[in-house]
C-alpha cells in the first residue's frame, strides 16, 4: 500500500461535487424540491471520526512499539491501515458531495428548507473533513519505519515483500 496523496483526496471531492450538485439540480427539475439531506448524514461522519480518532489513540503505543506496549500483530496493523485508507477517501467523498449540494442550494438560502439544507450540509462536510484528517493521521501513525537500501522491493532469498520482512524481522527470538 501506498501513502495516500493529497491530489487522490482532492479529485474524489472534486468528483464527488459534481455528481452531487448534478443529482441536486436533477432533483430539484424533475420533482419541484430540494434534495433531502438527513440530519443524521453529520453525525454519522463525526460518530466515525471519533471512532477512528479513539482507534488511533488506543492503538499508536502499540503501532510504535514503545516501551511496555505489547506490539501490534501484523494483521492487525495492516487493516488499520486499510481502514485509516478507506476512512480517508469516504471523508473526501463525503466533503465533496456535501459541498456540491451546499453550493445547489446557496443561491436559495432565503427559503426556510434551503437554509436547513445548507445547515446539514455544513456539519456533514466538517465532519468528512475530520475524518480525512483523522485518517491521515492514523495512516501516518501505522507507517514502516524506512528501510536501510539494502534490501529491495522484494527479497530475492526468502520471496517477502517489505512489510512481511519487517514483521519477520520484529519478531522476537
Amino acid at each position: 500500500m501506498t501513502p495516500t496523496k493529497l491530489r487522490v483526496l482532492i479529485a474524489v471531492a472534486a468528483i464527488a461535487a459534481v455528481v452531487a450538485w448534478c443529482i441536486a439540480a436533477l432533483v430539484d427539475s424533475f420533482a419541484g424540491r430540494y434534495l433531502p439531506l438527513p440530519a443524521t448524514a453529520a453525525g454519522a461522519l463525526w460518530l466515525m471520526a471519533i471512532a477512528l480518532g479513539m482507534w488511533g489513540w488506543i492503538v499508536r503505543p502499540r503501532l510504535l512499539c514503545r516501551p511496555g506496549a505489547e506490539p501490534l500483530p501484523a494483521v492487525v496493523a495492516a487493516r488499520t491501515a486499510a481502514l485509516a485508507l478507506a476512512g480517508s477517501r469516504v471523508g473526501a467523498g463525503a466533503v465533496g458531495f456535501y459541498l456540491g449540494v451546499g453550493v445547489f442550494l446557496l443561491p436559495a438560502s432565503q427559503v426556510a428548507a434551503a437554509r436547513s439544507g445548507l445547515l446539514v450540509c455544513a456539519f456533514s462536510a466538517l465532519g468528512g473533513a475530520a475524518l480525512v484528517a483523522v485518517s491521515l493521521w492514523l495512516e501516518s501513525v501505522c507507517r514502516l519505519p524506512a528501510d536501510d537500501g539494502s534490501a529491495d522491493e522484494e527479497d530475492s532469498e526468502t520471496g517477502m515483500d517489505g512489510l512481511a520482512r519487517d514483521v519477520q524481522r520484529s519478531r522476537p527470538r
